[in-house]
């Protein structure tokens, strides 16, 4: 509706400072009850926009140049997951000031400059978990930088990848020296068995869940699982497959692997079908220590 404006009212005057004072006091209402969100805290803004989803945070930093400037800030894109294909796209893609603060990255392939990339990686301490590593031939990398890498992020799988002694001896001190235990290590990997048994135990054991899937010789299980048994860890969740308890574990002392296993909250141990038999793990006297507690 149009304000009904009094006869003569360019010429009436009102008692104080407003000349014409319909369209003054009407002026004035509608000033006091209506607010421009552009004058909000920039701190308020950032915490609306880390409040919104992914879809959504990206919608509104399209609205305009100042939104797109304060939902453009790092900690609100840490989320994201940046596909890694070459060292160059390291280099661009980092150079986009939001992804300042990026958590995760991901690799279609192994890139052909192997160390210079991951020293790359290196020089970006958010990193913590990356993809895409399975299957990779990491010999040829000095093995400070691989332990560099592979022991500061949350989340290791290196399934079915090729790595010297040393690299994989550097690589588990490290982690078994982390401050903040791993999330979870997936040990799929060739020659762990001869590796320092205390250092393989002190490391699977400083994570807060392991999946073993290489060949382990009975001493690293062994030390395992006593420091399992002595150690008061993060290790909750445990699973054993494939060669990883082949190796002379039947002979272990049922009373130890039960003291081990029964101290976890989840353990998995593989049992294998073949030609109509079933082979467990586990021998009969270590299932029957675990099962009775």
């Amino acid at each position: 509706h149009f304000y009904k404006r009094p006869k003569h009212w360019e010429t009436r005057k009102a008692e104080g400072p407003y000349r014409y004072w319909p369209f003054k006091v009407l002026w004035k209402e509608i000033m006091m009850s209506t607010t421009d969100i552009s004058i909000l805290p920039r701190e308020l803004f950032s915490q609306i926009f880390s409040l919104l989803p992914p879809e959504d945070l990206k919608s509104a930093s399209l609205v305009c140049k100042l939104w797109e400037d304060m939902a453009g800030e790092p900690k609100l894109w840490t989320w994201a997951v940046v596909a890694i294909n070459t060292r160059g796209d390291f280099k661009k893609k980092f150079k986009v000031s939001r992804l300042g603060q990026i958590k995760t990255i991901r690799f279609k392939r192994q890139p052909k400059l192997l160390e210079k990339l991951l020293q790359a990686v290196l020089a970006y301490p958010t990193i913590k978990k990356i993809y895409g590593m399975k299957n990779w031939d990491f010999r040829s990398v000095e093995p400070s930088v691989v332990a560099g890498v592979l022991g500061r992020i949350d989340e290791l799988d290196t399934s079915n990848s090729l790595l010297t002694k040393s690299q994989l001896d550097l690589v588990y001190s490290v982690i078994s020296k982390k401050e903040q235990p791993m999330k979870k290590l997936s040990v799929y990997v060739w020659g762990v068995d001869g590796l320092n048994p205390d250092v393989v135990a002190s490391a699977a054991t400083n994570v807060k869940e392991l999946e073993l899937g290489c060949w382990c010789d009975e001493d690293q299980v062994k030390a395992l699982l006593r420091q399992i048994v002595e150690k008061d860890g993060p290790l909750e969740k445990l699973k054993m497959h494939g060669n990883s308890l082949h190796t002379g574990v039947h002979s272990i002392d049922p009373d130890l692997v039960a003291s081990a296993l029964n101290r976890l909250e989840e353990v998995q141990v593989e049992v294998e079908v073949m030609y109509g038999s079933v082979y467990s793990r586990l021998s009969l006297d270590q299932v029957t220590a675990v099962l009775k507690g």
